[in-house]
């Protein structure tokens, strides 16, 4: 933990999760790579992002412990989320569902309250490792908030910005964040931009989208080959 509050981030915000440290309430950093400096950008990434040949085919498989039916199934909206990605023109970024993957780029599980230690986490993702492979799972707590239904609409969201975080994009808003330290801003950009999916605290809210800031982020990072650490507000 020493190490990651040597990073700046601030001690209480920072859960040891044994094989993990849980920060910012949804962004998962492995023991294993904990010497691995993380530096931020205003649309945040991590020191490693996904390798360029890699991220255009990035296999995501969803756990059997996601439910295929009832208001705990979220396989519509993960695949929705996919979809967006995919979809940014200009960015080499693809990813696609493959359930029956021995060796899935992302996997995606179910959990409870107890793995995250609270119910007020909703999702958490990893970021890439130094191998250039994607962030290798992401977490959703089926019974966030004490079994609060989840709309659509916020299940969508949830996954955009989780998938965000697995190909290396960090938290747009860290400069309102009290954990957040400096961050380097990518040139062309605002500071700041309250319509980014990859706001953090944005766990309540409803699809609206990517901003024009988040795909030229997305361009940015992977289209135009300067595979280094910048990002859009």
């Amino acid at each position: 933990m020493k190490a990651i509050v040597g990073m700046g981030f601030r001690r209480d915000m920072i859960q040891d999760m044994g094989e993990y440290y849980l920060v910012e309430g949804d962004i998962e950093i492995r023991k294993e790579t904990i010497r691995q400096r993380i530096r931020k950008t205003d649309q945040w990434i991590a020191d490693y992002l996904v390798d360029y040949t890699r991220v255009k085919n990035i296999v995501v498989k969803i756990d059997a412990s996601i439910p295929t039916s009832g208001t705990d199934n979220w396989r519509t909206e993960i695949g929705q989320a996919i979809d967006e990605w995919n979809n940014i023109q200009n960015c080499r970024v693809q990813m696609t569902i493959n359930n029956s993957s021995s060796n899935p780029d992302i996997t995606i599980y179910g959990v409870d309250h107890n793995t995250f230690g609270s119910y007020y986490v909703q999702a958490a993702a990893a970021f890439p490792g130094s191998n250039g492979y994607a962030g290798y799972r992401i977490r959703i707590s089926l019974d966030y908030l004490w079994d609060l239904e989840i709309s659509s609409s916020r299940k969508k969201n949830n996954m955009v910005h989780e998938f965000g975080h697995c190909i290396g994009f960090r938290h747009t808003n860290w400069m309102s964040l009290p954990n957040e330290p400096q961050a380097t801003q990518i040139f062309g950009t605002p500071s700041t931009d309250d319509n980014s999916v990859m706001n953090g605290g944005t766990a309540d809210n409803s699809w609206a989208g990517f901003s024009a800031y988040d795909v030229r982020a997305a361009v940015a990072m992977y289209t135009q080959g300067n595979w280094i650490n910048i990002a859009g507000g």
